[in-house]
């Protein structure tokens, strides 16, 4: 249901929600509210006449005197800014553990599926926004300004000193840059087919993917796969990367080690970025991840995260494609609605 430019009527004292059992009086004027008992004012643009039996006389046509549950879209009320395009930031770890697990082919063919077959939030309308980052020991960007023949790669070679080249083409119309879009992801896998670096700067590169949307808000989808490099003071390899010492209560596995993915993921959302993490277990069977710690970042921003032990890109191939697949072309996640249930 929709107030279109009004504001949802609620009670002025307690703030529930306008409901079946409200009480009108005054020949529909005013309205009682049922839980705190306050009186309220009908505003002009939600007035009706009562009927002889004590309803609306439009009681039949707004589902919210009749129904248990109902769905109000949200209006200008309840947005702390004006609604933004659907924008997508997808970062690919290239590293050569991340290159020999095959994912990478996987994650790229199914991308440009999506997108084929214009099921990404915003394509019908042709608002959705793009850009991609791939990352290993440097963090390549990728210039896809229309006006270009072929993308454009665009190196950053200290992960020390985090910085946009170009920042005004790297994330760019998808309707304008479709062509090149579709390129990169065919030819993504051969760019990085002889990838020697066994680690991912995978912070330097989370750096650089909230940098470019930051000022607009969006969904960042990450896979990593590598070990990451830890130069961050605040990460260290002893209780992010190492697996756990013998004896370890089981309590302290359920917990993060430390806080720095719950603050990144609390900064991500007060910048309305969501932040989505495919995550891969790869060739060593020792290789340890702390994903407690790393899950963090995506219950604090509403994303979600995967984790594939030990992936073989033949037997979880296509689990994997699906999962994705349905985590770009749902729509529950960007609509604007909520729900209120009255019982």
């Amino acid at each position: 249901m929709s107030f279109k430019n009004d504001p949802i009527v609620r009670c002025k004292d307690c703030r529930a929600y306008i409901n079946p059992f409200v009480r009108w009086v005054e020949n529909g004027q005013k309205w009682i509210c049922p839980f705190c008992g306050d009186i309220n004012k009908t505003e002009a643009y939600y007035y009706s006449t009562i009927e002889s039996d004590g309803y609306r006389t439009d009681h039949d046509e707004r589902p919210e005197f009749s129904c248990g549950t109902v769905d109000f879209i949200a209006n200008h009320e309840y947005m702390n800014r004006p609604p933004m395009h659907p924008i997508f930031l997808f970062a690919f770890d290239v590293s050569k553990p991340a290159i020999q697990s095959g994912y990478l082919a996987l994650a790229c063919s199914t991308i440009k599926s999506a997108i084929e077959q214009e099921l990404l939030p915003g394509m019908k309308d042709e608002r959705t926004k793009i850009a991609f980052i791939t990352y290993n020991d440097s963090v390549q960007f990728y210039n896809l300004k229309p006006t270009l023949k072929s993308p454009q790669m665009l190196v950053m070679t200290d992960p020390e000193n985090v910085f946009l080249p170009q920042p005004e083409d790297l994330l760019v119309d998808l309707k304008d840059s479709m062509d090149l879009v579709l390129n990169l992801l065919d030819n993504m896998p051969n760019y990085f087919v002889n990838a020697q670096t066994p680690e991912s700067c995978f912070i330097s590169a989370l750096q650089c993917a909230n940098n470019v949307i930051k000022h607009w808000g969006g969904k960042m989808v990450f896979f990593q796969v590598s070990h990451m490099i830890l130069r961050n003071p605040k990460l260290q390899p002893a209780n992010v990367g190492n697996p756990p010492k013998p004896g370890t209560q089981r309590i302290d596995l359920l917990q993060a080690s430390n806080n720095f993915f719950k603050n990144t993921g609390i900064e991500l959302a007060h910048g309305q970025v969501s932040f989505d993490l495919f995550s891969f277990a790869w060739g060593q069977k020792k290789l340890y991840k702390n994903i407690r710690t790393f899950a963090d970042i995506s219950a604090h921003s509403s994303g979600n995260m995967y984790y594939y032990p030990e992936f073989s890109d033949r037997q979880h191939g296509l689990k994997f494609t699906n999962e994705l697949y349905t985590n770009l072309v749902r729509k529950h996640a960007w609509e604007a609605v909520f729900r209120i249930r009255l019982s």
